[in-house]
């Protein structure tokens, strides 16, 4: 019994050590303020950032209780500086990490936006997803979480959101559009769906109307599905100009679709 103790703590001590620490000099600073860390190199930042994801599955699945919290918000910090170190002569548009499981890495076809999705495992039944979004300005690349910053302490809410699709279209007056496509999990029994628009000017704007009729995202209710319902998402065809969003009805897909077509910088229902 005292050599299995003995072997869980010292287990214990080596993950929270590896959140903490500063890794050696080839590779990433770990320092607990992000906006301190020096641009990596590319090759370093995608290896640092490789090894943090496989680091989020050790520690939540360790079960350390009073302290996995605080280990997996380091991790999480340290991925987001990792992806800082990708922003450094525009790495991002050849950084590949979407090989692992878990991870979604999506590059519009102009390398202009990219957004990586990952489970951040801070969440129970509701999966806290997180998204960071890197945009290349006229000013130079930046960076920055999706979702909601409070103003007074510089922090922010998660997107809660796990990107799957991401594709540009341009409207007649040369304006582009970015669409993202993806899931969401308010708890097992209440998944969503959302299509999200995007423009990146000199900074990257995230509230604009996806739909000339609707709001950009609707949730499923799977207590109230019967037998041979299905969560129905988004139909796009070949060219995304077109598409078909299922009908929801008290939480409930209908079976329905309701046709868009992208027009004058949205998509307005074809009737």
């Amino acid at each position: 019994m005292r050599l299995k103790i003995t072997a869980s703590v010292l287990f214990a001590v080596a993950l929270l050590t590896a959140c903490t620490r500063a890794p050696v000099s080839q590779e990433v600073p770990s320092t607990p303020a992000a906006d301190s860390v020096a641009p990596a190199s590319a090759p370093d930042s995608r290896s640092y950032f490789k090894r943090q994801i496989d680091l989020l599955d050790s520690v939540s699945l360790a079960g350390y209780f009073d302290r996995q919290g605080d280990m997996l918000d380091s991790v999480n910090k340290n991925i987001y500086r990792a992806l800082e170190g990708l922003t450094k002569d525009d790495a991002y548009q050849h950084a590949s990490l979407g090989e692992k499981d878990g991870i979604s890495y999506l590059l519009s076809d102009d390398q202009r936006l990219c957004l990586v999705s990952w489970d951040t495992r801070l969440g129970g039944t509701m999966i806290d997803f997180e998204t960071v979004a890197i945009y290349k300005t006229a000013a130079g690349t930046k960076i920055r979480y999706l979702g909601e910053v409070d103003p007074e302490t510089s922090g922010h809410t998660s997107s809660q959101t796990y990107f799957t699709k991401l594709y540009a279209l341009t409207d007649i007056d040369s304006v582009t559009t970015y669409y993202a496509y993806g899931v969401g999990q308010a708890s097992t029994l209440l998944p969503w769906r959302t299509l999200q628009a995007f423009r990146v000017g000199e900074d990257l704007d995230d509230t604009l109307p996806t739909f000339d009729d609707r709001e950009n995202s609707f949730s499923y209710d799977l207590s109230k599905f019967d037998d041979n319902d299905d969560i129905a998402d988004v139909i796009f065809a070949a060219n995304p100009r077109d598409i078909q969003v299922p009908d929801i009805e008290d939480e409930v897909s209908t079976g329905q679709y309701t046709r868009y077509r992208f027009a004058d910088g949205m998509y307005r229902r074809v009737e």
